[in-house]
């Protein structure tokens, strides 16, 4: 178990900071669809930026002027990618995970309070997990929130392919995208290759589309427009994954049983 202390924003000019937040997740998917902030700021000149909208993350460490640039919000709570940055500042130091991360369009500077949350990180029966010969598929609603959170793996050759996705409610989706998070493991070799995690913004209309059909509906994928958070491929072992994961999850408390918790079926 990890105990981590997180500093946050609380009050902006006596209003409230939840209010705040909405005016300004507006904003943000305004700009994460139409274009280039925050990277056309000039303290972002010669910033290399590749076409997912990502940096390296030694830039993001390193690069002149961009301490006052925060990893991209996946949704429209303000530290809603606070326990994943602690998770992929493991990784800063290693040669064989290749880091990328995209900045939020319009958060820069905030004001902190301190609280803390805590992280767990136990692995799923893998190899169970590895020997499944059909799609292996779930989704769960928030007894909370109502929102819906579906999750598929899929074998092809030996790799296991797997896709999760937590929907926004529909007054939600001029604020906030979805969570959606993508992920490769060797079988062979048991580590994950490869995970990236990206909100996933839908028009009214797409949104409907797509609450209508399951994640591994090969139709799904054409509704609403990604765009990536954070990339990490090189060798990752399962129980670093299941930290990336459950963290950048955070209160999704499905997908946090499920990858914390939940054994897979021995059957």
């Amino acid at each position: 178990m990890v105990i981590m202390f997180k500093i946050v924003p609380y009050l902006l000019d006596n209003m409230l900071i939840a209010d705040f937040l909405n005016i300004k997740s507006e904003e943000r998917i305004d700009a994460l669809l139409n274009n280039n902030k925050p990277y056309d700021s000039n303290d972002l000149k010669d910033l290399k930026v590749n076409h997912d909208g990502l940096i390296t993350y030694d830039d993001y460490l390193n690069f002149p002027n961009i301490t006052s640039y925060t990893l991209c919000l996946p949704t429209n709570a303000i530290d809603s990618t606070y326990w994943l940055e602690r998770e992929l500042y493991k990784y800063k130091d290693n040669n064989k995970i290749s880091l990328k991360v995209r900045l939020d369009p319009i958060l820069k500077n905030p004001r902190p309070i301190v609280y803390k949350m805590t992280v767990f990180g136990e692995q799923l029966n893998w190899k169970k997990l590895s020997e499944i010969k059909e799609r292996k598929i779930a989704s769960f609603i928030d007894d909370s929130n109502y929102r819906k959170t579906d999750l598929c793996w899929e074998k092809i050759d030996n790799e296991l392919h797997f896709k999760c996705e937590e929907l926004p409610l529909y007054d939600e989706i001029e604020l906030r995208g979805s969570r959606y998070f993508h992920a490769i493991y060797d079988v062979n070799n048991e580590y994950i290759t490869h995970c990236d995690g990206s909100t996933k913004i839908y028009s009214q209309k797409d949104f409907l589309s797509r609450n209508d059909i399951s994640l591994w509906d090969k139709n799904s994928k054409n509704y609403g427009k990604y765009v990536k958070i954070f990339q990490a491929d090189g060798q990752i072992n399962t129980d670093n994954f299941t930290k990336i994961i459950s963290s950048y999850y955070v209160w999704n408390r499905d997908i946090t049983n499920y990858f914390e918790k939940m054994k897979v079926e021995k059957n």
